[in-house]
């Protein structure tokens, strides 16, 4: 970036990304609460405890989630984490697959929704429809919430081969995947339960306690995973400023003059008050589709369309034609984003 588009842009692109990184864990930690309570509700019923005796505080349950991700905060960086983001991978595809199995099933013994219909049934005033539309293509755009993240995990990559065939390869199989999980677990959830679907579509049937049950593990095992992975790319930019900034600092608490203790020390220090500023956020506002409606519409252009775009145009000068096609785009996408926001701000004043 620095040497394709200059210093402004770089220091531009940096403020967008650390902000995105940061509503993302934000996200993730409402989800990973929100999961939580699931699974406390799920066993209170199984043990004949009253909702309203049953510990289920969604507020408490997220402190505990950020707990465990203090503790993960004291592994070093990125690379050191590859286990957890294997574990988030494989919990991603399994309850993605029971997501689909009960899709299947409560199409199977029940048959479609009532109001399940090619093109949706209208619901609400028009405005709220419209609303609803535009809060819909936020949740869209941050669906794709990893792409920013390519590029920190290209640069783990050992060679040969060249990182980027070898990331190349590993978008291609995972993008595609994960694109056919949306459009499948989409539509047959819509079809099954029509247009009560709701945001969390494990949380919509009733036909195994114990599906949703490990579902919903799955769902947090996912969450504890993109949460440390998220939060690490923050850390590296942390300790990358104090480095440029107080270097001697640096070196005596994180760098090489410190022993493992201090550095221990040091790093849990500084990661807690990360951990505990994104932890306030995520359980004053425990609406995750919400939020991550309003992530993906405000970070979804610049980061995705707008500099992408820039720095292609910048390396490989496009011909007259698909400069046109290149501004029609970037414009597109911009006014996509710009009602996505818009939605998504007026779906926080109906809470």
């Amino acid at each position: 970036m620095l040497h394709i588009l200059g210093r402004r842009h770089q220091i531009a692109l940096t403020v967008i990304q650390l902000f995105y990184f940061a509503m993302i864990a934000i996200t993730y930690t409402t989800a990973g609460g929100t999961s939580m309570q699931f699974i406390a509700e799920t066993a209170c019923e199984w043990r004949g405890i009253q909702v309203g005796s049953c510990f289920n505080s969604v507020v408490l349950l997220t402190i505990i989630f950020s707990a465990l991700q203090i503790v993960l905060n004291l592994l070093p960086n990125l690379e050191s984490v590859w286990w957890i983001s294997a574990m988030g991978a494989f919990c991603s595809y399994l309850y993605s697959t029971i997501a689909l199995i009960l899709s299947a099933w409560q199409l199977a013994t029940h048959g479609m929704a009532s109001d399940t219909t090619l093109i949706g049934v209208e619901g609400g005033t028009p405005t709220q429809r419209a609303f609803g539309m535009f809060q819909a293509l936020g949740n869209l755009a941050f669906a794709w919430s990893c792409t920013p993240l390519i590029t920190s995990i290209q640069s783990t990559l050992k060679e040969p081969p060249k990182a980027v065939v070898s990331m190349g390869k590993t978008v291609t199989a995972s993008f595609g995947t994960t694109a056919f999980f949306y459009t499948t677990v989409a539509t047959t959830g819509y079809a099954a339960l029509g247009s009560s679907v709701p945001g969390d579509v494990l949380t919509g049937f009733s036909l195994s306690s114990e599906l949703e049950l490990l579902a919903n593990i799955a769902v947090l095992l996912h969450m504890v995973a993109a949460v440390q992975i998220y939060t690490q790319s923050l850390f590296e930019a942390a300790e990358a400023a104090l480095e440029a900034k107080a270097p001697h600092l640096f070196a005596r608490v994180l760098g090489g003059d410190a022993n493992k203790a201090t550095k221990l020390v040091g790093r849990l220090a500084y990661r807690s008050v990360i951990t505990v500023g994104v932890t306030a956020i995520a359980a004053s506002v425990p609406h995750f589709s919400l939020f991550g409606g309003l992530v993906g519409a405000l970070t979804f252009w610049p980061l995705s369309v707008f500099y992408p775009i820039m720095m292609h145009k910048t390396v490989f000068p496009p011909s007259e034609k698909r400069k046109v096609l290149l501004v029609g785009i970037n414009v597109l996408m911009l006014a996509v984003c710009i009602l996505a926001t818009i939605g998504s701000i007026y779906a926080f004043t109906q809470i």
